[in-house]
């Protein structure tokens, strides 16, 4: 084991700590991304219940002696909820893998840069 002194001992602590902070910043992108589409999603179905919450609303007596029209209602409710969830899915897949094929590439790129040669590609 080679004995570092001072000032590179330094410099490769401050390499190891930008990496690492590169590496957080990496993680936690995606995890922050998830829970950004959640909750836009989350609030789309809200409003789309809300809406329908209105239209039966507005068409109370109508809904009430028409078996057609409730069962149109319900599967108007269906078919939002089921198409809300299928837009998520693949909204959220897409970008997953997105996210992983660059995790993936940086990785690459930086697995054997830690004794400090590459610091252009540590800045965040």
């Amino acid at each position: 084991m080679v004995a570092m002194d001072g000032p590179d001992k330094k410099n490769l602590l401050l390499v190891i700590k930008r990496k690492f902070f590169h590496w957080a910043v990496l993680t936690a992108d995606p995890l922050l991304f998830i829970l950004h589409l959640t909750i836009i999603y989350v609030a789309a179905v809200k409003a789309d219940i809300y809406v329908l919450k209105t239209v039966r609303v507005s068409f109370t007596d109508f809904v009430s002696q028409s078996r057609f029209a409730a069962n149109l209602l319900y599967g108007m409710k269906l078919f939002s909820v089921i198409a809300f969830a299928f837009a998520y899915v693949i909204h959220l897949g897409s970008h997953i893998v997105h996210h992983a094929r660059h995790v993936i590439k940086v990785s690459k790129n930086n697995a054997y840069t830690l004794q400090g040669e590459d610091h252009e590609s540590l800045e965040p």
